[in-house]
């Protein structure tokens, strides 16, 4: 029998997985380690209510002081867990190594990121409670114009509260119809006409490969690919510099590709 349980990854699978050990009758040590600063909180809100600033952080929480006494929590926020080593039972913290009796990875998914674009400013993913305070300023801080890359239900959320704040918003989606491969074409349509009724441009069947400022059209024609006119963001372009970026195209399986930030 374990003495001790360490849950990695302090958001919503983890707190279910620390509740459930409870009721089960697990009477040992929880640990509950995540990398984030804030207690684990709930995430659909993020894109929603939270983001148009109906709903305080507090709200988000999933875990109340009571709960957490209750439960008997041994929680650590902002402690990034790394190297684990299963024959050794171990794993490190800030380069601290640290022992575990039994250990449950709950640390879900990542967003993902636009190759080469992390030192852009302006350029946003939406994953974390701080990302969504820090799209939220940006949409109050005038930006007229707003490119979501993904016609998913994130995306498709993040561009109607967008819009809600009077900006003008694009959504960029590779399927031909938005949510089509989850709720079906007629469905998708549905909500194309939703965000079509309340402003929103969709360029759908669309692959986006690069940003720039100005659309490199000849290396389009060259490769024989289908392009989109420029949308201005105003997230992203005042601060996109002239210089190369560099990734791997896996769709056209041709070698890296030289995409020039104009």
């Amino acid at each position: 029998m374990h003495s001790s349980i360490t849950i990695v990854g302090a958001s919503l699978a983890g707190v279910r997985a620390a509740e459930a050990l409870r009721s089960e009758g697990f009477e040992g040590v929880i640990k509950l380690i995540g990398d984030e600063a804030h207690v684990p909180y709930d995430r659909p809100p993020l894109s929603k209510s939270f983001l148009e600033g109906a709903m305080t952080s507090e709200r988000l929480s999933l875990l109340t002081k009571e709960k957490i006494t209750e439960l008997e929590l041994q929680i650590r926020t902002g402690s990034k867990a790394s190297k684990l080593d299963i024959d050794s039972q171990t794993f490190e913290i800030e380069g601290e190594v640290e022992g575990f009796d039994a250990l449950v990875i709950a640390t879900g998914a990542r967003a993902r990121k636009l190759p080469n674009t992390e030192k852009i400013k302006g350029i946003y993913t939406l994953r974390s409670l701080d990302d969504s305070i820090e799209i939220r300023d940006s949409f109050k801080s005038g930006n007229p114009k707003v490119v979501v890359v993904g016609g998913g239900f994130i995306g498709c959320e993040v561009a109607a509260t967008a819009s809600a704040f009077g900006i003008e918003v694009t959504i960029v989606e590779s399927q031909d119809v938005p949510l089509s491969h989850v709720l079906g074409e007629e469905a998708g349509r549905v909500i194309s006409k939703l965000h079509t009724d309340n402003g929103v441009q969709l360029k759908m069947g669309n692959l986006l490969v690069c940003v720039h400022r100005d659309i490199a059209v000849k290396w389009f024609h060259y490769y024989r690919l289908r392009h989109f006119p420029k949308f201005m963001c105003g997230l992203i372009h005042e601060w996109v510099k002239s210089q190369p970026w560099y990734f791997q195209n896996k769709v056209f399986d041709m070698g890296t590709k030289r995409l020039e930030l104009l």
